[in-house]
């Protein structure tokens, strides 16, 4: 009773090596592409993103002032969403998006009459 290689290969749960040796090889390989993956995002990010524009400029300046803020901010537009009757999966984004747009909205009025003032 002889058989072929193939026949032998296609075998359900037949390893090449051992189980461990395998688990070994495919963790290993699956690590390796995940590390590769990385190193191209990061340097397709560095090569294509690698500067700063007027609004990212704008942003990162009013950046501390913004996390000071944002807390007093959240808190009445969460009150509002409180009792509003749309599900929790909207009203988190919902808050999200508009306590940033209310607080860097605060921070740049802010700033500007600062320098009104100063000027």
């Amino acid at each position: 009773m002889s058989q072929t290689i193939a026949e032998i290969e296609n075998r359900p749960g037949q390893y090449i090596v051992s189980a461990a040796v395998d688990g070994f090889l495919l963790w290993s390989s699956s690590m390796l592409a995940m590390l590769s993956l990385v190193y191209c995002a990061v340097a397709t990010f560095k090569y294509f993103f690698n500067r700063q524009g007027r609004i990212g400029a704008s942003l990162s300046k009013l950046s501390y002032n913004v996390y000071i803020i944002h807390v007093v901010v959240m808190g009445p537009i969460a009150y509002v969403l409180l009792n509003t009757d749309i599900p929790a999966l909207l009203k988190y984004p919902i808050l999200v998006l508009t306590t940033w747009v209310v607080s860097n909205m605060l921070v740049f009025a802010y700033s500007k009459a600062v320098e009104r003032l100063t000027a």
